[in-house]
């Protein structure tokens, strides 16, 4: 007589230091310390090594900071995040590889560790790697971007560069024909604050925002709007409502960007930072994606085609709201996304997290000073710029196993 099959325990995979895997992490080591309070089924995977973290690294780079540094008032090392300790609490067994490749229908995920490759098995799996800037995307956008652009994803590799740049800039002659130029393609949130960044750092500098057809700060009501577009006018940075073609390199050294109408903008710094793009492997995963090639997901951030695979943030899209793509939705989203790996685990039914109807934003301008936006309240000025400040910090401390950081913002 054959023996009844017994059915292995559950292996869920995490893809990402994301801002909502960070939230899952935590809840993970809450519950290693006060192990009476944690579901068992979340315990028992943890102490089976059964909860596998795949990502490159232990370190992450605090995307609200990154403005900050670039304008010379924070330190790099104050928004890099040292998740080693937080790692460890939370129990899950980390996998040190970057992920190319997942096939959703026979739930595998491959990756590559250095030379090796690795082919990883899961039961439930949870996407929330962050924003990527694939070179191949950006060039089938604005051709010669892949090769030219100075992109603003990975945030490690940007900050990295940005000295050599800002260097370049401060030393270029002043009695030049024409002063350093820098070129910002891309006007969300993130474009502005660069290009406003770029301009505090290095004032002599030509900076302009190739903004497209969207009205500058769009995403936002009228007023916060218009106080972005008189802070660029301030500042100085020409906004250009046309969008980039494709960029060349030209004979004098510069990059030629080919802009609509014919129109051509010389610079020696082109930046792309025109929003997170999808990560290429998603295309050939099998999973539901939207038309730009994120996961579609439901109002449970389950994917809408498997219901084992859960995304959040810069790798999804649900399908139920419009939510926008930002560090503060994944935060929200964090809590939730937390209850409901659990849940998946106990065999429980996870519960629909509803969006906010409005959310907060606060743009810092490079000058010490910050515009925000909550609802039908629009301000600006150095107080709202110190609360930034205080919510970013708060945020680098909580999960960064770093010391306390140092209150060094200048004046």
């Amino acid at each position: 007589m054959a023996s009844p099959s017994v059915k292995s325990p559950p292996v869920l995979a995490l893809v990402g230091l994301g801002h909502a895997h960070l939230f899952v992490l935590e809840q993970f080591a809450a519950w290693r310390k006060k192990p009476s309070q944690a579901p068992f089924a979340v315990t028992s995977a943890l102490a089976d090594g059964r909860v596998l973290l795949i990502t490159p690294g232990t370190t992450l780079v605090y995307s609200g900071m990154v403005p900050s540094v670039m304008a010379g008032r924070m330190a790099a090392e104050e928004a890099q995040l040292d998740l080693r300790e937080l790692i460890a609490k939370s129990g899950v067994v980390h996998v040190n590889a970057s992920v190319n490749g997942l096939e959703a229908g026979k739930r595998l995920i491959h990756a590559r560790r250095g030379n090796e490759l690795l082919t990883l098995r899961y039961d439930m799996l949870s996407l929330n790697a962050g924003g990527a800037m694939p070179s191949a995307v950006c060039e089938a956008q604005i051709p010669g971007s892949g090769e030219l652009a100075l992109k603003l994803r990975p945030m490690e590799r940007f900050l990295a560069l940005w000295p050599r740049l800002l260097e370049q800039a401060q030393s270029h002659p002043t009695d030049a024909a024409a002063p350093y130029a820098i070129a910002v393609i891309g006007a969300g949130a993130g474009g502005i604050e660069i290009a406003l960044a770029a301009k505090a750092a290095a004032p002599a500098a030509s900076v302009s925002l190739v903004a497209g057809h969207q009205p500058v700060g769009s995403f936002g009501g009228a007023v916060f709007a218009k106080r972005i577009q008189l802070e660029l006018a301030r500042a100085g940075v020409h906004v250009l409502p046309l969008r980039a073609l494709r960029m060349e390199a030209a004979a004098s050294g510069q990059t030629e960007l080919q802009l609509e109408g014919g129109a051509r903008l010389h610079c020696h710094a082109p930046i792309l930072a025109h929003g997170s793009q999808a990560h290429t492997w998603l295309a050939e995963s099998g999973l539901a994606l939207d038309e730009r090639g994120f996961a579609s997901v439901n109002d449970c951030y389950q994917s809408t085609s498997h219901a084992e695979v859960f995304a959040v943030g810069d790798m999804a899209t649900r399908s139920d709201a419009t939510i926008p793509r930002s560090g503060v939705a994944a935060v929200r989203a964090g809590p939730a996304l937390a209850a409901n790996l659990s849940a998946a685990l106990s065999g429980a039914a996870p519960k629909p997290h509803p969006p906010q109807s409005r959310y907060l934003y606060l743009l810092a301008t490079g000058n010490g000073q910050a515009i925000a936006q909550w609802g039908g309240f629009c301000a600006s000025g150095r107080l709202l710029m110190a609360w930034k400040n205080h919510i970013d910090r708060r945020f680098v401390a909580r999960f960064s196993s770093s010391s306390p950081l140092p209150n060094t913002d200048k004046p």
